[in-house]
């Protein structure tokens, strides 16, 4: 019982922390690639970190996810982002002029080993002539064949947002793609105006010690941010 009680008072102690500060102040990934970073923990601690999914260029806003983790001193931290364009593509060669839907955009994600790892979905891409709108992320797209979202597709473990569908027939409008994420949204079906589908975004995603509430990125662009936690003086 004492040993159980010291185990406690232990971890109190490590969370009882009352600031921080920034370690890496928002990246933004604003040349728009496929990118990946690492970052070594110099000193043991709580640390907070969020990655941004992107908004697609045409499309849904993407999503922030942010977390709270203990690492040990040395414990190296993988970045990874992508691009406005990087989800799924969007549908091409639709009607007699083909036409053609938009992409959805790229995720962001962080993480160590098999103890931590976040996501930051991409939004949806709209569909041709940006008819109706892809989905932000966690969110399904518009239009009466839209995509779904990554949310609705748990257990696929399909990160890539599926491309839009498309058809060459007179009058038809193609779909937008799946924004990437843990899972990635589905790409718009293809149809006349009210039909063709925008594409869902893709999900965000959390395993930490504190997962914190997944919110809008309010960048257009995928990226990070960092922080340590520390008491005041």
């Amino acid at each position: 019982m004492i040993k159980i009680l010291k185990t406690k008072d232990e971890k109190i102690e490590r969370y009882n922390y009352d600031d921080e500060i920034c370690l890496f102040p928002p990246f933004l990934n604003k040349k728009n690639e496929i990118d990946s970073q690492k970052f070594k923990i110099e000193s043991e601690g709580i640390y907070k970190i969020c990655v941004y999914g992107a908004t697609a260029k045409n499309g849904g806003r993407g999503g922030r996810q942010c977390a709270e983790h203990y690492f040990k001193k040395n414990s190296e931290i993988k970045f990874y982002y992508e691009g406005q364009e990087s989800g799924g593509e969007g549908g091409k060669g639709c009607g007699w002029f083909g036409g053609k839907g938009f992409n959805g955009a790229g995720l962001s994600k962080a993480e160590y080993g098999n103890n931590f790892l976040i996501i930051g979905g991409g939004g949806g891409g709209d569909s041709e002539k940006k008819i109706n709108k892809g989905g932000d992320y966690n969110k399904n797209g518009q239009g009466n064949k839209y995509g779904r979202s990554g949310l609705s597709n748990l257990g696929t473990n399909k990160s890539k947002g599926s491309k839009g569908e498309s058809d060459g027939s007179f009058g038809i409008y193609c779909g937008g793609g799946g924004g990437n994420g843990y899972n990635g949204g589905t790409g718009g079906g293809y149809g006349k105006k009210k039909e063709a589908g925008g594409g869902g975004g893709g999900s965000n995603y959390c395993k930490a010690d504190k997962c914190l509430i997944s919110e809008l990125n309010h960048n257009i662009y995928s990226g990070f941010e960092m922080y340590k936690k520390i008491k005041k003086k």
